[in-house]
This record gives C-alpha cells, structure tokens and sequence, in this order.
C-alpha cells in the first residue's frame, strides 16, 4: 500500500512539473534563509558553553563613577579580588584571575611570531576547561617559567617537532623572558571569549614591570580579569548584595566611594560584556532577536506560499476523488494519499535546501569573518520543521476534499 502510494505521488508531481518546480523552490530557499540564520544564532548563543561548570561561572568586572555620576563598566578589577573573593565568601568554590597581552615569540633561528599570551593563576584548570593533549595537568604550570601553547600555535612554531621541553622567548612590553613548554592544549573552540596562543603562570619576574605590581596592588584596575565559580545552588544575588562592604574593607576611602564590583553570568558575557570597553568579536542580543524574527517570518512566508499553492491546484481534484469513490477507496486512503504527497514536496524542499545552504555558506563566512558550518544536531529540527510544513499544507485537500467520502 505503501509503494502504491508513493508511486501515484511521484506521478502526480511529475504530472505537474510547473507547479511542483514552484512549490518546491519557493519552500527550498526559504527554508535554505533560515537554516544560515539559524546557524549564525546557534552560533551566539554557544559562546563559553564549552565549559563544562560554565552554568556556575560568573564574570566580576568593575564600575567607576564619573564626575557627572554616571557610571562606567571596565573589563577588569584589581588582581587581588580573586583570592581575596574565594577566601572570604562561602559561596564562592573558586576564583581565578588572568592577564592577557599580546606578545612576540622568539625561537631560535626563527622570524618572531605575534601572538596571544595569557598569565593565569593554579585556580584558572579548575574553572575553565582548557584540556590538554600532551603533557601533565597536575604539574605543567607549577615550575617556574614553564608554558603551553595550543595545537595549532605549536605547529606554527615548530611544525610537526614535538615541542614539550623546547624553550621560547616572550618579548613585549611587560615581557622579556625565557620560557619553557610543559604542554600543549587542544585548540579552543571558536565560540571562546579569550583564545590564547599562551598560557603561563610565571608573572614576568622584575620589579619595576608594571604587570608584576598590577599582579600584588588593590589600586591597579589595567590588566586582570576575574571570575568566579560559585558553588552548587549558591545565590548570585545574595553575593552582590555583599560586595559594597567587601570594597570597603580593601580600598581606601575615597576609592571606594567611586568604585563597586558587579558580575554577571558567563553566558552573557559574549552579549552584555561589550557595552564595557569596545571588543574586537563581540554579539549583540538585540540583533539575534531581530534576526531570529526575520527568520521565522521567511519560514511563515514560504510555508503560506507552499499551502496556498497546494489548496490552489488541490481544487482540481475533485474529480480524482470523485473517480477513487467509485472504484471502492475509502476516506483514510485518500487522506493518506493527499498527505504523502505534501511530505514528499516538503522534503524535497528540505534537501534542496540544505543544498543551498551549502553552497552559500562559503560567502556568508567570508563576508561576516566567521567559520559557519552546517550542524548534523540541526536535521531533526529542519525535518520535524518540513514535516509539520507538509502535514499543514496537505490538511485542507486531506480533509475538506475528501469530506463526503465515506
């Protein structure tokens, strides 16, 4: 009954190949819009989800007030916040601080390479999950002047050498020491606020450098960003309501007076982080929205396109359905057979779609800067989508058309 059906389908849309090519096309390239709308949103809304504990990570940033009493967000607080934070409330599993600069790389017989290096404190591993592909997690930051670098940052440096144990020079304006590899982390995915090619735990050493004494000071608000892993049902409310009387108990008066810590959910970091100080990658909420918007509206659009071509024609069956009366076909049949034929259109649209969706990806990435690709997770969404668009489609000849057959 079932190849019965699919074989009378078939020769009907091939019957009709105008109307099918339409039909066909119009829900295609609407759904094709949405799917890359939909892939750029996924791709927002997955910022710092990697993070296995990113549910419990909160940013800590601070606010300064200006002479006209506005007040104005900064990226970064003090580096003693975070140890100061973890000892002194229970709430706090864990806090951890880093510095992120940009420094040159020297090897030996080498051009310098230009990179992203990050000094963090022992606390950053159990905050973040940054994994490692050689090397060994308990030890590797614990010597003095020993680092690790990502994958593909090693492969620029040293190509395919092994380079655990090779010995690097940082040179920048708070840098100019000798390091040595320990490690080498997985690249980090995309979707990661801070991707550095570095990561040491070695503050650079001589007392006159400026990121050594931001490192120790209360007073210094340049280079250190801090966030926090509350505990398991901790109240993030309850803890800002704490932090007035925290920045009276370590600055000075007037400071104070002209200073509050605030945090907010690291989730929302890619979205609210970037009224702070302008980012280089940074997401806007309200232009996801507005995007996700437009997005349904073409799904809506091509879908009323596809139903009212669909009970258009649909009207010209009648006698069709008059002829299968006669020769014994019952109701369920026909509403079967009327329904089969929107799906089959329907998912015919979906893979022409994702056709299309492929092939335009290349230029929607080289426009936007981005790497969008089409996500193997999306195909149930996009096939429930298509088959609910077929159902809804094939319900008027289905059960209007079909009415008076008993």
């Amino acid at each position: 009954m079932l190849k019965n059906y699919i074989t009378i389908a078939i020769r009907n849309l091939a019957r009709h190949k105008v109307y099918t090519f339409i039909n066909i096309i119009g829900l295609a390239i609407g759904l094709a819009c949405s799917t890359l709308i939909l892939l750029y949103l996924q791709r927002e809304f997955s910022f710092d989800q990697h993070h296995s504990k990113a549910d419990r990570i909160h940013y800590v940033f601070t606010e300064n007030r200006e002479s006209n009493g506005n007040w104005t967000g900064l990226h970064t607080t003090p580096a003693p916040v975070a140890p100061a934070l973890e000892e002194e409330f229970p709430e706090v599993e864990r806090a951890t601080r880093f510095a992120r600069r940009g420094v040159f790389v020297h090897v030996e017989g080498k051009d310098p390479v230009q990179s992203q290096t990050m000094v963090v404190d022992q606390a950053f591993f159990d905050v973040f999950d940054f994994p490692l592909e050689q090397g060994d997690a308990q030890t590797y930051l614990q010597t003095p002047f020993s680092i690790v670098v990502t994958e593909s940052f090693a492969h620029t440096l040293f190509g395919d050498e092994n380079p655990i144990g090779k010995t690097i020079r940082l040179d920048a304006k708070f840098f100019d020491d000798y390091y040595t590899i320990t490690g080498i982390l997985k690249d980090v995915p995309a979707t990661c606020s801070f991707k550095p090619d570095l990561m040491t735990a070695t503050v650079p050493q001589k007392d006159d450098n400026l990121l050594k004494r931001s490192w120790e000071s209360w007073r210094s608000l340049g280079f250190t960003h801090t966030y926090v892993l509350l505990k398991q049902g901790a109240s993030i409310s309850a803890l800002e309501k704490k932090l007035p009387a925290f920045i009276d108990r370590h600055l000075e008066e007037e400071r104070a007076k002209t200073r509050r810590y605030a945090m907010m959910p690291l989730a929302q970091y890619h979205f609210v982080g970037s009224h702070l100080i302008p980012r280089l990658e940074s997401g806007n909420i309200n232009d996801c929205y507005t995007l996700g918007a437009i997005g349904i509206s073409i799904v809506v659009v091509a879908c009323i396109n596809f139903m009212n071509l669909s009970t258009a024609r649909s009207t010209r069956r009648m006698r069709e359905v008059g002829m299968r009366k006669v020769v014994g076909a019952k109701r369920v049949q026909l509403v079967c057979q009327f329904l089969g034929e929107s799906i089959l259109l329907s998912l015919l649209a979906l893979m022409i779609s994702l056709g299309i969706a492929e092939l335009t990806l290349p230029m929607l990435n080289g426009f936007m800067g981005i790497n969008l690709s089409l996500n193997p997770s999306m195909l149930p969404a996009l096939f429930l989508l298509s088959l609910v668009v077929g159902l809804l489609a094939g319900s008027y000849p289905a059960f209007f058309l079909t009415l008076f057959i008993r």
